[in-house]
């Protein structure tokens, strides 16, 4: 099986080692180990998939259940190098504080 903490890993670890996440997480978001909650973890997903849609101007169709689950592995890939490059790219304020706006909307 997949390991548990993995779908949440590359958004911590690009947290820690880049400024392009900041802001986007807090509290218990901070450490992505700590995320045992299935809807928790597909919560930080989406949010993490906003910043990098927004970010790099690309209509991402991958889900967050399915990185949890394990599926749709294509566009888990796809998903991943975007958020590579665009933390690359260095932080993204505005990106973030949309994505924010976006996962405190009822129904999102």
């Amino acid at each position: 099986g997949i390991n548990a903490e993995w779908p949440l890993r590359p958004g911590s670890e690009v947290t820690k080692s880049t400024e392009f996440l900041t802001g986007l997480y807090e509290g218990d978001e901070l450490n992505a180990g700590s995320i045992s909650d299935r809807d928790a973890k597909v919560a930080y997903l989406q949010k993490a998939i906003d910043t990098v849609s927004i970010a790099s101007k690309a209509k991402l169709s991958v889900r967050p259940q399915k990185i949890v689950s394990g599926g749709e592995p294509e566009k888990t890939n796809e998903f991943l190098q975007l958020l590579g490059q665009c933390a690359a790219s260095g932080r993204n304020d505005a990106a973030v504080e949309k994505a924010l706006k976006m996962a405190s909307k009822p129904g999102k």
